[in-house]
């Protein structure tokens, strides 16, 4: 338990009551309000377990296979949470993800 110095004057915080919003319905106002917050969306190609030997002496041209087999679904994950699952496409020359599964969104 910390000691506090002497002549430190420690209070009750006291904050104001919470005032319910108006005029909309709170479901629906809470999603309007977070409709333009930005997240991260990651498309998890695959994983490897490495040793830091073998992370060392990566160079330009090594080769690292992944724990996934080409054309296997891909995990979509947004904010680091696993959302969904995709499959990798080529649009116009661009990498590109179909989605085929999402989990708890929308």
């Amino acid at each position: 338990m910390a000691v506090m110095p002497e002549g430190v004057a420690i209070k009750k915080a006291r904050f104001q009551p919470l005032q319910p919003v108006t005029g909309v319905a709170p479901a629906k106002a809470g999603i309007d309000l977070l409709k333009e917050v930005e997240v991260t969306l990651t498309a998890v190609l695959g994983e490897a377990k490495m040793t830091v030997r073998e992370i060392l002496e990566i160079e330009p041209g090594s080769l690292i296979k992944l724990d996934k087999l080409a054309g296997d679904r891909i995990d979509l994950l947004v904010n680091e949470r696993l959302v969904g699952s995709g499959e990798v496409v080529i649009i116009n020359e661009s990498l590109s993800i179909r989605i085929n599964a999402l989990e708890g969104v929308g």
